[in-house]
């Protein structure tokens, strides 16, 4: 397989739309710093208390409310239940004092290790679901 690169004329025309893209990236990564500090002290505090690190209850709560975030913005429910379904599984896996994985098992749902070939389309999200899970997957 060959790669191609764009031609010249589309490089330019859409390199300022790139940078625009390329400072949000940015700003996500910020922020995602920001966050595991926080998830960092939360496990802390988990850990002090004796309390469980993972908590359905708000997991649940979080994701209703990204959902509608996601809608009241014409973001895809179903996009950003992927990224945020990653985004807690890591947080749950820090507060477990886990090292971050570095690949995903390809085939398999990241929640419950489940192979992916058990799915099935949620109407909700439009978005294929693990279905021992429920969680939103990624190919």
């Amino acid at each position: 397989m060959s790669i191609t690169s764009l031609p010249d004329e589309i490089t330019q025309a859409i390199a300022p739309l790139r940078g625009n893209i390329d400072e949000i990236d940015f700003e996500i990564i910020r922020l995602l710093g920001q966050r595991i500090r926080f998830v960092r002290e939360i496990g802390e505090l988990k850990k002090t208390l004796g309390t469980q690190v993972r908590d359905h209850g708000r997991e649940n709560a979080q994701m209703r409310k990204i959902f509608e975030l996601s809608r009241e913005q014409n973001v895809p429910p179903g996009y950003t239940a992927l990224v945020f379904r990653m985004i807690i599984e890591a947080s749950v896996r820090i507060q477990q004092g886990e090292d971050a994985p570095t690949t995903f098992r390809e085939g398999h749902c990241i929640c419950c290790g489940w192979n992916t070939s058990a799915m099935e389309l949620d109407p909700d999200l439009h978005w294929p679901v693990c279905i021992v899970c429920r969680q939103p997957l990624f190919f």
